[in-house]
């Protein structure tokens, strides 16, 4: 649990992340607290929030997850819904705080995170093509007849290694041995995933 710090406004939350120390306070906190979620559900069914892909080594991890662990690790519910992804309605403020979470602090700041905000196309065109800033992919699994859609967050294997205790790594390593069937990675093939799968989706 964090010690509790005034949370007025969605930028607060820079305070809870000030230090590395406080960034490994809550990663190890976060994975050893999925390990219990883990470890209470049937795992036959059970689809982690935690998803290691291993040609890219970075653990993938569902946004929504991680934000409502940030709002319970420090005691400050109002946090995830500052954060949270609406389906229905997210707000323009919304992305911004989002951004400011998971590009400003994780990936510029710490180096946790890396996603891609450009691609290289100099062999086809002389420019370079800027794709539209994101914080996440979507991501859509399948275990038996379960399934689960991930706001994903590429975060990288080297750098949460470096935070975690070895008690910890060895938990995150224990919740990656999953294996899942992946039906859709980014919002082109989810957009044409079958009418059946994304009903069922509806009810997760």
């Amino acid at each position: 649990m964090c010690e509790n710090s005034e949370y007025i406004n969605p930028l607060d939350i820079v305070f809870f992340f000030s230090t590395e120390e406080k960034v490994a306070d809550f990663f190890n906190y976060f994975i050893l607290n999925t390990q219990k979620l883990s470890n209470t559900n049937d795992q036959k069914t059970f689809i982690s929030p935690i998803v290691y892909i291993k040609n890219a080594f970075v653990f993938n991890i569902d946004y929504n997850y991680l934000v409502q662990s940030i709002a319970t690790w420090s005691g400050i519910e109002q946090i995830y819904k500052d954060f949270k992804i609406d389906d229905i309605d997210n707000e323009k403020n919304q992305y911004t705080y989002q951004m400011f979470l998971i590009k400003g602090l994780f990936e510029y700041v710490y180096g946790l995170v890396w996603l891609r905000d450009s691609i290289d196309t100099s062999k086809y065109s002389e420019k370079i093509v800027k794709l539209k800033p994101r914080f996440c992919n979507m991501l859509v699994l399948k275990k038996q007849n379960c399934f689960a859609q991930f706001f994903a967050v590429p975060f990288s294997k080297r750098a949460l290694k470096s935070l975690l205790s070895r008690e910890t790594y060895l938990a995150l390593l224990k919740l990656s041995k999953y294996r899942y069937e992946q039906l859709a990675f980014g919002h082109k093939q989810y957009s044409v995933l079958d009418l059946s799968v994304r009903k069922e989706l509806a009810k997760f």
